[in-house]
């Protein structure tokens, strides 16, 4: 008959079960830390996000206006898209060249309004 754990050496037993209760709690903790980590990740991601909305927000009533995209010189004005001048509309001219932004962000940009567009 073979002798059991118990009967041989109970340290060895012991000593397998505290390594076992051991590698068990760095699982855990480490769980733990990525589970702060995640959530700091998260607040962070949503702390942006929260930024953006408050700035949408503030643009809500603002006004559509086009804005040139396309390669050339350097954008220096925005144009009404209700009512847009010859810059945006004269031959030659396509309304795909420019994108619609609102007044704001055409602001933010530093950006001047057009004088030769119906506002």
């Amino acid at each position: 008959m073979g002798t059991t754990a118990e009967e041989f050496g109970g340290d060895l037993w012991g000593e397998r079960m505290a390594d076992l209760a051991e590698r068990r709690e760095r699982v855990y903790q480490r769980y733990l830390q990525q589970t702060e980590d995640a959530r700091k990740a998260l607040a962070w991601h949503l702390e942006l996000l929260d930024k953006e909305h408050e700035s949408l927000v503030g643009l809500k009533a603002d006004r559509l206006v086009l804005v040139r995209k396309t390669a050339g010189p350097e954008v220096e004005k925005y144009h009404s898209a209700d009512g847009p001048c010859g810059w945006v509309t004269g031959r030659g001219r396509s309304r795909s060249s420019f994108e619609t932004r609102l007044e704001g962000e055409a602001k933010k940009m530093r950006l001047k309004r057009c004088t030769a567009c119906r506002w």
